[in-house]
This record gives structure tokens, C-alpha cells and sequence, in this order.
């Protein structure tokens, strides 16, 4: 993925890779608000990227609902990672992302939902699969 740039949401939005295998943060994937930046790890499984992109928009989404008193509070993290894990599922299976195989997305919704059975909550898709 090269660095993309959203102009149309306010204040431009980069989207961009890095490998956050050392990461501070032990993550897979941040949404930086103070600088308008999306960063996804460079060594994960392309679906992954897929998922931790979407992940990182709803939290984006979540933050301008909150600035503009739409919401009170900022959504559970675990609120947004069941979402977002769902979502992308829904938009391969519906057709609209056809860059996956349906072997792929299985394996993908097994990786989902043991996360969710070992009650990771906090990182979810974003810290599994460390190479």
C-alpha cells in the first residue's frame, strides 16, 4: 500500500505503512488523531491490513462523532475491534472486496473468533499473528 492521502473528511487524512513490529505500542495498526494519520504494520497478512484499516476508520469515525456532539462518549474498544472484524467479513463475503479467497476469509473468522473466545479485548486483530 503506498501512503494514500483522504482530502475529503476535513482536514487531510494519511493513510500509510510502517512495520510496527517493534512498536511501542505492541499493535498492529493506530489511529494518531493529532496528526491526522493512519498507520497499518507492514508485516501483516493482507486481510489483516484489510481489517486494521477498517478498525482504524471507525475509530476515526467514532472521534468525529464525539467532537461534533453526535455521541458523549467515545465507543469500547471492543465495541469497535467486534465491528470492524465483522464488517470486513461482510464486504468480502458480499462481494464488494474480491481480493480474497473464501479459504482465506475462513481462516480469517477462525483467527477472529478464537481472539475473541481467549478474551482479547484490548488489541484483538491488531496485536495477533506477530511474525
Amino acid at each position: 500500500m503506498k501512503k494514500i492521502v483522504i482530502k475529503t473528511l476535513g482536514d487531510p487524512i494519511t493513510i500509510r505503512e510502517e512495520d510496527l513490529s517493534n512498536h511501542k505500542l505492541e499493535c498492529r495498526g493506530y489511529w494518531d488523531p493529532k496528526v491526522g494519520e493512519i498507520v497499518i504494520d507492514s508485516t501483516i497478512d493482507e486481510i489483516d491490513k484489510h481489517a486494521v484499516l477498517i478498525h482504524e476508520f471507525m475509530h476515526l469515525i467514532d472521534d468525529v462523532l464525539v467532537q461534533n456532539g453526535v455521541r458523549k462518549k467515545r465507543s469500547s474498544h471492543e465495541l469497535i475491534l467486534h465491528m470492524a472484524d465483522n464488517l470486513l467479513v461482510l464486504l468480502i463475503v458480499s462481494g464488494l472486496i474480491t481480493k480474497f479467497t473464501i479459504e482465506e476469509v475462513f481462516e480469517f473468522q477462525k483467527r477472529m473468533v478464537d481472539n475473541w473466545k481467549e478474551g482479547d479485548e484490548t488489541l484483538g486483530i491488531i496485536a495477533r499473528n506477530k511474525k
